[in-house]
């Protein structure tokens, strides 16, 4: 049983043509009510898969897909308490056109109410065909946005699960929560990968 106020960490892997390491994308999500464990594992899946994974495919290559999750409660400082399990994800991006540098992303970020504390994803699986003048297009700005906006939005999974996306303060030893508002721009990010299942 997951209890009100655990920090959920999902980790979501990606599979991209000429990645040296994994390609990852870490969620953390603070726990609004107490659920059974397989009933979290459910709401998260439905999340990745039906939210975040089903608007990411609309607007990324089609040699890139979201492959899995695996799904843990952390404690903050971010160590593991227990493992929750971990699903296969399976979607695939439709835009026909090859993927950038496994490195070359997108970039987003969501505020907290502590200053130097905010959240920051590196979006894998841009399709060349979106980068044009080096510039991410109108379009793929305008579905990126959409997608900015489901990472910062909290989340009720249809078994009841109550999340909360937030960052971990290492710092003050909170959980923060993410405040109305996200931030990106039109220019494609490179992210190093620096360690072997490290992600953003």
């Amino acid at each position: 049983m997951a209890t009100t106020g655990e920090i959920l960490k999902v980790v979501m892997d990606y599979n991209m043509p000429g990645a040296s390491a994994d390609l990852l994308n870490i969620f953390y999500f603070l726990l609004g009510n107490d659920v059974d464990d397989d009933d979290l594992n459910s709401d998260v899946l439905d999340w990745a898969t039906d939210e975040w994974a089903a608007k990411w495919r609309e607007f990324h290559s089609n040699t890139a897909s979201v492959n899995r999750i695996d799904n843990y409660i952390v404690d903050l400082a971010g160590l593991t308490v227990r493992v929750l399990g971990g699903s296969t994800v399976g979607v695939t991006g439709i835009v026909s056109a090859a993927a950038t540098a496994a490195g070359v992303n997108a970039s987003m970020y969501a505020p907290t109410a502590r200053p130097k504390s905010r959240g920051r994803k590196y979006v894998p699986g841009v399709s060349q065909a979106s980068v044009q003048g080096g510039l991410l297009d109108a379009l793929y700005i305008a579905k990126f946005a959409e997608l900015a906006l489901i990472y910062a939005t909290p989340y009720i999974g249809a078994l009841g699960s109550e999340l909360a996306p937030g960052v971990i303060s290492t710092v003050a030893g909170i959980f923060l929560e993410f405040l109305i508002g996200v931030g990106f721009d039109d220019v494609p990010d490179y992210q190093r990968r620096r360690k072997p299942n490290v992600g953003s």
